[in-house]
Order: structure tokens, then sequence, then C-alpha cells
């Protein structure tokens, strides 16, 4: 997992972040071509971005970018990030590989994050993918604890075109429709060694008046599933709307002992977001804790509401009610904060099923 950047980031965590004006500068074309851009976005956060090379037959592009956030009190730079992405194009200008590498240092941790995809077209002139085998590779290690964990996911994917023209097909996100099978190793510092079968499947939809993307994403040990996710983004003229479901059998038992929920709707400047986590912590397919709120949004400010479920915080299962506002200038008031002692009907707490099911995956 290593590094091969041409640039330097101009701050290290620990930096004394420095006001300064965004500039941009371009040169060349083709192979020649260079180019570089500075943004302040805050007193607190900047980047970075050098791209050298266009896409082009037979080229190389690279790009490296560089994001700086700083303590907003201090003015320490307390998480540096970098970036890198180098395509290969083939004769035919199509993409031939892809290989991405980024670090991220905080002042607690680092984590190192690689992938590399190579493309195989279905002939020698056309933007259709037959496959994509990716392979992903993660390292994270924590200052604080010395705890660190390793993760390699090896996919292979195949492609749908249905309903797309070739004229239609410009890069490998031009698709209909994808599905991933391939493994998922994982191992941590606390002797956790794990393999899993990975399946995924990802949808495309995009026209003149709205365009939407879909994830179903599933972990398993053969037929039986311990992870499974849901993403969606859809986008039209009216507004937008994003979903990200998730579950989780940590202990391998069929019984889900985790499940969240978040969904987040925009509709001109009115803004909604739900979500809901549950936890079972005895295993009995029920949840012993919920944390749900929701969030209304609108150019005035925001109203809150979060709920706050506990079977094991007393003697009786508690709820806890807070409600807040929040004004136009970011001013936070609590408007009404009530705990009762009641206990949820399984309507509310029941785990239920993974939201993804095998048969949602396979081709």
């Amino acid at each position: 997992m290593s590094e091969n950047f041409i640039n330097a980031p101009i701050y290290s965590v620990g930096d004394n972040f420095a006001t300064r004006g965004d500039s941009s500068s371009s040169s060349g074309s083709g192979s020649e071509f260079r180019s570089y851009e500075y943004y302040q976005y805050s007193n607190s956060n900047a980047a970075e971005y050098y791209q050298i090379g266009e896409a082009a037959p037979g080229a190389t592009v690279r790009n490296e970018n560089f994001h700086y956030y700083a303590d907003d009190t201090t003015g320490i730079v307390r998480d540096v990030s970098k970036y890198l992405e180098l395509d290969v194009y083939d004769s035919s200008e199509r993409k031939q590989s892809k290989n991405i590498s980024s670090f991220f240092q905080y002042d607690w941790g680092e984590e190192t994050r690689t992938e590399s995809s190579t493309f195989t077209y279905v002939d020698s002139t056309s933007r259709k993918l037959l496959t994509n085998i990716e392979s992903r590779e993660s390292l994270y290690t924590s200052y604080d604890s010395d705890y660190n964990d390793y993760a390699l996911e090896n996919i292979t994917f195949s492609y749908d075109y249905s309903g797309l023209r070739e004229s239609d097909i410009f890069s490998e996100w031009d698709y209909s429709t994808r599905w991933g099978v391939g493994t998922r190793t994982f191992q941590n510092s606390d002797d956790v060694n794990e393999t899993f079968d990975l399946f995924t499947k990802e949808s495309r939809s995009d026209n003149n008046s709205s365009n939407s993307f879909e994830e179903l994403r599933v972990e398993a040990i053969g037929q039986f599933i311990v992870k499974s996710h849901i993403s969606s983004d859809q986008y039209s003229r009216n507004g937008s709307t994003y979903l990200n479901i998730n579950s989780e059998d940590y202990d391998q038992d069929g019984i889900i002992d985790y499940k969240s929920e978040y969904t987040d709707r925009i509709k001109g400047d009115n803004r909604t977001s739900i979500s809901v986590y549950k936890d079972d912590f005895d295993g009995d397919g029920q949840a012993d804790y919920i944390n749900m709120s929701r969030e209304n949004e609108s150019r005035s400010g925001s109203q809150r509401t979060e709920y706050y479920y506990s079977t094991q915080s007393s003697k009786k299962p508690i709820l806890e009610i807070v409600k807040s506002r929040t004004d136009s200038s970011g001013n936070t008031q609590t408007i009404s904060e009530n705990s009762v002692f009641r206990t949820l009907t399984p309507k509310h707490t029941n785990m239920g099923d993974h939201v993804v099911e095998l048969t949602d995956v396979l081709a």
C-alpha cells in the first residue's frame, strides 16, 4: 500500500493554518497539460488540486488532491488528506485502468486506502464494458489505543446496458446495471480474521428530467447473510431523495443485532431528514436501544425531534423525547424535554430481517 505522489502537501498535522487567497493556473495541452488550483473554503478548511495530462488516446492522466482541516479555535491543522488517481487510456480513448491511493492522517490516527481497476470492453471499438476487475485495500491505525485493522476486497463486475445507446456511454459509470461478485477479508489487532462472500448490484437511470442511482450490497458466508446495505440517490426537477439502510448480524446467529436507516428529502427550500438506529444487545430479536430523530429545515431555521428508548439504562424501559429549534443564525433552543417509563410495542422494537436478500443482488 505505497504512495506515489509527485507533489507534497503544504501542511502537516500540527502545523498552524494560514489564511491565503484562492489561486489557479494551467498550461500546455495533451500529455504536457498542467493545472493547479487552491481554494480556501473557510478559516479552517482548504484544498489543493493538481492535474497532469488530459484524456486522449494512449494518455495517462494524474490527479492529486490535498485537503486540510484545522481546529476552529486554535488554528492547528488536525486532519490532512491526500488523494491520488491515475487513469490510463487505450488507443480508442477508453479507460484501460484506474489506480487510486488515499491517505488520511489525523492527530489521533491514520488510514490508507488503495483501489485498482482493470477494464475489459465487449470489443475493440465499443465503450460498453464486459467486465471490471477491482481490488480495494485499506489499513487503519489508531495512535491512542494501538488498535489497527486491515480490509481487502476483490470484486469482478459484469455489466448490462439495456436502454442505452453507444452514444450515451462516455465513461465507466454509464451503465444500466452492474453486478459484483467477490470476497472481503477483514483482520484487526483484536485477533478477528474473517472472510466473506461479497455480492453487489448497482443500477443507474438518467434522462432529461431526473436521474437515480441505487446500490445493494450483501456480505455472506455461503448462503448465510452477515451484513446487508441499501443506498439510493434520486434527483429530479422537483427535488432529491437520499436513502441509506444497513443491517448486521454480529454473532451470526440469524438474529439482526444492528439496523440503521437514514432518509433525506429536499424540495425547494425545505428539507426533511429522518434517522433511526436500533441495537439488540440480548439477541431476542427486539431492540434494547433505539435512537430516532426527525428534522425539518427551511429558510427560517429548523426544528428537530429526537426519541431515545432504552431497556437497560434503568429498572424500567425509558423513553426520552427532546424537541429543539434552531434559527437562521444557528442559535439552538430546547423547546421541551420529557422522559417517561414506557415499554414500546414489538411494532417499534422488532429488528426484522436483513434489508437485502441474496436473490436481490444475483444476476
